[in-house]
């Protein structure tokens, strides 16, 4: 993919989806597999949705929701991404994932975790 918030719409996507597979398959399961997708957002019981784009806009533009990982080659970022659902709006819910850039450009993903911090 070809940047950086093209990667994360398309994971927070697939997710809202329920595109499990697809979204292991695209993180070569690294970290979350289908199943823990699944069961994370299963266990929590309720719909997720898209989150408004002012949302997404404050996740790439304050520092609370991202970082670069210091020292890491390939430089890697990580961005702790609310989750939203039909029944409360911004939930509980987090996802946090790690974006790594494997060349000028081009990125890899990896979910790492889905949890109420």
């Amino acid at each position: 993919m070809t940047t950086v918030e093209g990667v994360i719409k398309t994971t927070i996507t697939l997710l809202v989806d329920g595109e499990y597979e697809t979204l292991a398959s695209l993180t070569s399961g690294k970290m979350l597999s289908a199943d823990l997708m699944r069961k994370a957002i299963d266990d929590y019981g309720r719909t997720l949705v898209m989150p408004p784009d002012e949302v997404l806009r404050d996740l790439f533009q304050d520092d609370r929701f991202h970082g670069e990982v210091e020292g890491a080659s390939p430089r890697r970022y990580w961005y702790d991404v609310p989750l939203w659902t039909v029944e409360e709006g911004r939930s509980d819910l987090e996802l946090r994932l790690g974006v790594i850039e494997i060349a000028p450009g081009l990125y890899d993903v990896e979910l790492e975790v889905i949890y109420v911090p």
